[in-house]
């Protein structure tokens, strides 16, 4: 039997509701720099990206976990790119994160499981189930060295998806200075997010002290006007849901 491709119509409407009811009344954008890796049209107006992010002004963090929904965007572009992952990201522009995407130009359109740094290209790992939940964890192995480890399992089934280290940054870095968990989509004028929880966010500051909630984190939408997409809390600091698309016809693939 093939998988479940897509939320219920129906469900998706409700969810909508629901998350319009308990969205903030002004998202703001932080004006930090963020990573650019599969949203070459930041600036001006493009800017496609909705963001969660949590910053604080001297952290120093050896990882991030988070527990994201798997959507199945609208692309109407044969360029277009949508995805949801965490990252932790440097105050000199190194960035390590993990996640899905769904891209036109690869892999037919369907969602599939990602890694990327700065600098580098996405690393494709395996197609990914719409509707699901998976775990990802980014965290470091190595305080001297750099090196990272990346894992990703099916949060109902506890499947493992991925299981890679170790992984080097260059230059390297053995802490970041922001986390991120992210909803994009570019370009933003045209195509659609979907619907991608953001939950159970986690970070940890020493490898082997355990690992805590987010706490306060920034809710932004980026751009703050102009486009349609949401972020939402979900009843927790560390629970988010992001959403957003055009409504408009023509589907390039879907």
């Amino acid at each position: 039997m093939q998988p479940e491709k897509s939320l219920p119509k129906l469900a998706i409407v409700a969810l909508t509701i629901v998350m319009a009811s308990i969205m903030s009344e002004a998202a703001y954008s932080q004006g930090v720099s963020t990573p650019d890796s599969l949203c070459p049209w930041r600036g001006g107006a493009n800017r496609c990206y909705s963001h969660v992010w949590l910053t604080y002004f001297e952290p120093i963090y050896s990882g991030v976990h988070g527990t994201i929904g798997v959507a199945d965007p609208i692309l109407r572009e044969s360029t277009a790119t949508s995805g949801a992952h965490v990252s932790i990201v440097t105050e000199s522009g190194g960035w390590l994160e993990l996640g899905w995407t769904k891209q036109a130009s690869n892999h037919n359109c369907d969602p599939w499981l990602y890694w990327a740094r700065n600098p580098g290209n996405p690393q494709f790992s395996g197609y990914l189930s719409s509707g699901h939940k998976i775990r990802l964890t980014i965290a470091l192995v190595d305080e001297d060295m750099g090196w990272w480890l990346l894992k990703a399992y099916y949060d109902d089934t506890n499947q493992e998806l991925l299981y890679l280290q170790p992984i080097a940054t260059v230059p390297s870095f053995s802490r970041g200075h922001q986390l991120q968990a992210n909803g994009e989509v570019g370009p933003h004028t045209t195509n659609d997010m979907g619907v991608s929880y953001l939950t159970n966010l986690k970070f940890r500051k020493q490898p082997g002290n355990g690992w805590f909630t987010w706490v306060s984190p920034y809710a932004t939408v980026d751009p703050t006007s102009g486009t349609p997409y949401r972020v939402a809390n979900a009843g927790a600091d560390y629970n988010w849901v992001v959403w957003g698309g055009q409504g408009q016809l023509g589907y390039y693939c879907q």
